[in-house]
């Protein structure tokens, strides 16, 4: 690899390396296996010496990215729990005037079906009142 890599680099190819190594071949075989019967692998040490002389990067470092990523998330989630709790409050607001609004509708209502009746009874009254009047001026008038 190259000599001014530091030592978790290093550990973190082997370790990698290693998981290649046990995932591309079986633990039978490992036992059983006579010198050099694996070097097809070589290859595979190649291409794992290849990507970390490019991007060298160490377990620490991927951690810290890692932490990075789910601090950013968190914090994401938390402002859109402080949305989400700024829209609720809202809601409930719009609900409460709602509710206000519908009483006072109902109150009106109940009031303009007393007036409606009102004008009916008072309707009544003069027709009856009318009628009452024609009845005593035909009476007074014809006996």
């Amino acid at each position: 690899m190259g000599k001014n890599l530091d030592n978790d680099v290093a550990f973190t190819f082997i370790e990698d390396l290693k998981k290649k190594f046990l995932l591309t071949y079986d633990n039978n075989l490992i036992k059983n296996a006579f010198s050099y019967q694996l070097k097809d692998f070589s290859n595979e040490i190649k291409k794992l010496i290849i990507s970390y002389g490019k991007n060298p990067i160490s377990k620490i470092k991927l951690l810290q990215n890692s932490i990075s990523k789910t601090h950013t998330i968190l914090f994401e989630n938390v402002q859109q729990l402080m949305e989400r709790d700024t829209k609720l409050d809202l809601i409930a607001q719009k609900s409460n005037r709602l509710t206000e609004t519908s009483d006072n509708f109902m109150k009106n209502i109940h009031e303009i079906k007393k007036r409606q009746k009102m004008k009916k009874y008072k309707m009544y009254g003069i027709i009856c009142a009318f009628i009452f009047v024609v009845i005593l001026f035909i009476y007074f008038k014809y006996s």
